[in-house]
This record gives C-alpha cells, structure tokens and sequence, in this order.
C-alpha cells in the first residue's frame, strides 16, 4: 500500500516499517539517469516525480528533501542507440538532460518474486523488499536474503517502477550499462553490507566465491535501508563521474563508426573515379553518369568528417578530464573493486584512436579535390580562349 509523505524543509519524514532483515544484506550500484524537459524546475520534477512513486502500488515508502532542490543539476546524456542520422550524432544534437537531485530520493519496494523480472530463465530474484537510495541518476539498491548465493536478478525490478514513474513526469530512465548490449542493469560487482563501528566510512575488500564480489564493512550497514543510504554517500561521485565518462567515451566510438562509414565511402568514390581513366569509352560514359555527382559527394563527406574529427577531439579531452576525476574519487573512497571490468574495453578503444592517421586522409583526399578544381578551371579557361580565337579567325 503506498504511503502518502510530507516533506518539511529541514527533516525527512516516512512512515517507520518493519525491517525483515535476512541473514545476508546485499546491494548493486549502477546509473539509472532520469531524462526530461531541461527547461522544467528541479523543484517541479521532483514534486511529480515523488507523486507518481507514491501511487506506485509497489511503493511502500519514500522519503525525500526538497528544501534545496535549487541547487540541483542537469547533466548532459547521449543515448547509446539512436536513429541513424549520423548528421546528428556527429554534432551531438539527439543529447538528453539528465536530472541530478542534491539529496537522494529514498524509496523501499515489496514486490512479490513471481511479479519480478528474471536475469535468466533458471533465476529467480532473492528477495521482495528492496530499499533504494537514487538521486535521479547514481542509484544504489540493497536487500536481505537468507542464503549466500548471488542471483544476477536481484534489484532489476527498480527499473520497472522508476520507468514507470519517470513516464507519468515525461520523461525516460537511461541506463548505463557496461554496454548497451548488456542486460545487466548495475555495475557488475555485487556487494555484501557488513555493519562494522570500527571501520570509519566504508572498506572494500574481495568477497568469497560463490557469493558477493565485494565486501563492504563500516557504520550504518546493519540493514538494508540505512546500508543502501550509506553506500549511496561513500560511492555516488565515483559512479556519477564513472557513468559520465562512460557516456562521452561511447559517443566518442560513436562517432568514430561515422568518420570511418564516411571514409570508406570517400574512398570508394575515389577508386570508382580513377578506374574510369582504364575503361573503355563505352564503360567510361557509363561510368561517368554514375560518377557525375563525385564531386559534391566528396564535398559533403569531407566537411562531415572534419566536424567529427573536431567533436572527437573535443570529446576525448572532456573523457580524460572525467576519467581524472573518476580515478581521484576511486582512490580516495577506496572503491575501484566496484568499478573493475566494466569500463576497460571502452577505455582501451578511446585510448587507442589516432586521429592524426584520420586528418591526414582528408588532407590528401582534400588536396586531390582542390587539384581537380584547379584542373577543371585551367581546362576551362583554355577552351574558353581556344574559341575565342577559333571566333575571332572566323570574323576576320
């Protein structure tokens, strides 16, 4: 049954539940960016946004602070999947604005596990009370279960009750995968919470095989509820940063599938063009209407490409100042285990482009262009003095 809240400027107010603690309390991390109108106020989006988690019959609490929402973000989002039109991934014109809440939203669920989804057909989810703690885009969900195995399906209903609500608030939830092949939803290191009073903040450490990949011990993990909000606090900068430079480093890759789209069908013009000057007349007429538009086509092409080489190179400083500040985070909260294997083969790939190779193709192929102008222009000019004189022996 939702539970109507009221939220006053200084104090988080919910109706208390009953905590069924399990044996065991495990928790995910992952990006779940609420998308909207970046024209709306913070202090609107939230207001829908919690109204529409409260009607959610799923829903059984949510807490929140509005009395800041002034300060909060938006931050730039570029979707994974778009529609084909290369002008606009090349210029960055199909970005989204992505809500960033100064205060996290807190939201517990009870979804029966019949009503869950599944990660595999053989899994079934480990627990039907979730405890949430998402600030419109870093999200960390956390349960209790009895037993010590890891089932990939836990915490992947979220989505389906904050897809919902964004929908009621015009908007979409992105999610930033590892790929956007992957059907995993977080990051893929599962967690287990162990409450610890000695260890100041939270410590990381290798979990057993077989059960949680991480290990987090310090104050405030005894359950759930209080665990996810903690972990939201010591991780959230390190995963924001994280899925921002995620982001930009695939709409870099992006990119780089256009330029070399364009440029393979630079070249094609191009050899197209010159294996007229081996064919026979009749082929080379042929040929020729084919080819008549060659020099548009290259014109096109080229001044796409030198865009998207600029945008490339733009992106690529804004990815290595994010990732700079990905890796302070991680080395000052201690958390790169949560982030190991999902961002090495993107980074690799970033790090790999050499856009020099790429500017001095169109260089050349720009170079051939002004020296066939030039040509055309010569050739014309001493046609057009050639009739000249051919008109002017003919009146004397």
């Amino acid at each position: 049954m939702t539970q109507a809240l009221e939220s006053t400027s200084a104090d988080l107010v919910a109706k208390d539940t009953e905590d069924d603690s399990g044996k065991f309390i495990l928790a995910r991390v992952g990006s779940f960016a609420l998308l909207v109108d970046g024209s709306k106020k913070h202090a609107d989006i939230l207001k829908e946004l919690v109204a529409a988690l409260q009607s959610d019959p799923r829903v059984t609490t949510v807490q929140w602070r509005d009395e800041e929402a002034q300060y909060s973000n938006f931050l730039r989002v570029y979707p994974s999947r778009h529609d084909g039109n290369d002008d606009r991934v090349v210029a960055g014109l199909d970005f989204r604005s992505a809500v960033e809440l100064t205060y996290p939203i807190r939201i517990q669920l009870h979804v029966p596990t019949k009503n869950q989804p599944r990660f595999l057909s053989e899994e079934d989810p480990p627990a039907e009370d979730y405890f949430v703690a998402w600030d419109g885009y870093s999200l960390v969900v956390a349960w209790n279960q009895d037993e010590p195995d890891e089932r990939r399906a836990g915490g992947h209903v979220v989505l389906d009750v904050l897809q919902e609500a964004a929908s009621i608030v015009d908007g979409e939830i992105y999610v930033e995968g590892c790929h956007p092949g992957c059907s995993h939803l977080f990051l893929h290191q599962t967690i287990e919470l162990r409450d610890d009073p000695s260890v100041e903040g939270i410590d990381f450490s290798r979990g057993r095989l077989g059960h949680a990949e991480v290990v987090a011990k310090g104050e405030d993990l005894a359950d759930a509820d209080e665990g996810a909000l903690a972990l939201f606090r010591w991780c959230c900068s390190a995963e924001t940063e994280f899925a921002q430079m995620k982001n930009n480093g695939r709409r870099i890759l992006d990119i780089e599938r256009v330029v070399r789209s364009d440029l393979d069908q630079l070249m094609a013009v191009h050899y197209q063009r010159a294996r007229l000057s081996t064919a026979g007349f009749t082929a080379w007429i042929t040929g020729l209407r084919s080819m008549w538009s060659w020099r548009k086509t290259t014109k096109v092409l080229l001044a796409r490409l030198w865009i998207a080489v600029a945008k490339m190179e733009r992106l690529r400083r804004i990815w290595a100042s994010e990732r700079g500040y990905f890796e302070r985070f991680v080395e000052e909260r201690g958390t790169n285990l949560l982030f190991e294997g999902d961002h090495l083969d993107d980074a690799k790939a970033v790090e790999s482009l050499d856009l020099v190779l790429i500017e001095g193709s169109l260089q050349e192929v720009g170079g051939r262009l002004d020296n066939s102008a030039i040509v055309l222009a010569t050739a014309a000019s001493g046609a057009i003095g050639l009739i000249g004189v051919v008109i002017g022996s003919l009146l004397t």
